[in-house]
């Protein structure tokens, strides 16, 4: 896109100040397009929903209790997509 408005291009009609149409300027090609997909740069869902919901996906239903320590969990070893993690666990 340009960084600035294009100037208008309606022609006046007749007389010795006519103005020509101009074509388009060309726009700035296309260098790089990123796409995220589910967590791999970017995670929009709260921890604790996705711990439930990754659960639920495989069969278990955990209680929000459980659900809260394991949330804690992943954002304690670095959630993909999520911050930077305040400590690694020294297993890890």
């Amino acid at each position: 896109m340009p960084e600035q408005p294009e100037p208008s291009q309606t022609p006046t009609v007749g007389g010795a100040d006519a103005v020509a149409p101009r074509s388009r300027p060309s726009r700035r090609p296309v260098k790089a397009v990123l796409f995220d997909f589910h967590g791999t740069l970017a995670q929009v869902e709260e921890p604790l929903e996705w711990v439930l919901k990754a659960a639920a996906t495989c069969g278990v239903t955990l209680d929000r209790m459980k659900a809260t320590i394991l949330a804690d969990r992943l954002l304690t070893a670095g959630r993909a997509g999520g911050p930077l993690p305040a400590r690694v666990p020294p297993r890890l």
